[in-house]
């Protein structure tokens, strides 16, 4: 017996297609059988779920209600029985993660490696996003686990670890700032800047610093992606005032510096690897945490 009914699982199909005639083809099924079952389940609950349009339908209020169950259901019924297969030995689990851009060389390759490693049968799936997006899909439960930086306070997180990474400022290897230990940003008025845009946390930090050191940049460049701002740091010459966290990969290569600010203490940002406090975790799932926790402890002091 289906634990989703086969009506719900049509509105979904419906509403993802925003169109009975498309989902219908999708399900090799007639438009009119669909379009039958869906007034069924409207008059049954009482309400439409969709507006017809000339080009398509549009879901409705109480449609909306409907599908975003439907989907969680569905996500509910996908992880149950990836976890019975599992007691059944017939595959070897799943694990979603989610992490911030300056993670994608380093940190997650090693990690991901190490846990297929231990189990090559694993599946992977990671979500790159900003940490509003990361924490809006571990509510969700689309993911296990999110790594990100500066969460603000929420009920539905649980900290796994916390590390602390204080801002400093980046160069290529070639750059005169780069032969440096530690530098007075207001030494740095002749250089030109690469920023993070306005849309991230750490775009504050970098104006408050360099209005402090009293400069203003030659040229400014603002973007809100870090592999674009490190490009620019490598190609044209540029410096960026970034986490330690988001050059790790490429100091570690050797491909830039990381040079400390000795003028302007700037603050600290909060490195946060992170579960939902109701969300039952696979033992994949928990390795991946244990191995994640190994390599982050592991790197140098970033405080």
């Amino acid at each position: 017996m289906p634990l989703i009914s086969p009506a719900a699982l049509l509105v979904d199909e419906v509403a993802r297609f925003g169109s009975i005639r498309r989902a219908a083809e999708r399900l090799n099924a007639s438009a009119s059988a669909v379009n039958r079952q869906i007034l069924n389940l409207e008059a049954e609950l009482g309400a439409p779920l969709f507006e017809r349009m000339p080009r398509g339908v549009r879901l409705t209020a109480a449609g909306e209600v409907v599908v975003d169950d439907v989907r969680r259901w569905r996500r509910e019924l996908e992880r149950a029985t990836g976890r019975i297969r599992e007691l059944k030995g017939l595959q070897r689990g799943h694990v979603a993660i989610g992490v911030m851009e300056c993670f994608v060389a380093g940190v997650l390759p090693r990690t991901i490696g190490a846990l297929q490693r231990r189990h090559p049968g694993v599946t992977v799936e990671v979500f790159i996003g900003g940490t509003e997006q990361i924490l809006e899909r571990l509510a969700a439960q689309t993911i296990d686990v999110a790594l990100c930086f500066n969460p603000p306070t929420r009920p539905h997180v649980t900290a796994m670890l916390k590390l602390s990474a204080r801002p400093g400022l980046v160069a290529s290897c070639d750059h005169p700032v780069a032969q440096k230990k530690s530098i007075r940003l207001s030494d740095c008025a002749r250089y030109s800047f690469v920023m993070p845009d306005r849309s991230l946390g750490l775009r504050r930090v970098a104006d408050d610093a360099l209005r402090r050191a009293g400069i203003e940049p030659l040229a400014v460049v603002a973007t809100n992606s870090t592999s674009l701002i490190k490009a620019l740091i490598s190609e044209g010459g540029h410096l960026a005032i970034l986490s330690y966290m988001d050059v790790l990969a490429e100091v570690e290569a050797g491909r830039l510096s990381f040079v400390s600010i000795e003028d302007i203490r700037l603050p600290a940002e909060e490195l946060l690897l992170c579960v939902a406090p109701n969300h039952t975790l696979s033992s994949q799932a928990g390795l991946m945490i244990e191995i994640l926790r190994q390599e982050l402890r592991a790197l140098p002091p970033i405080a």
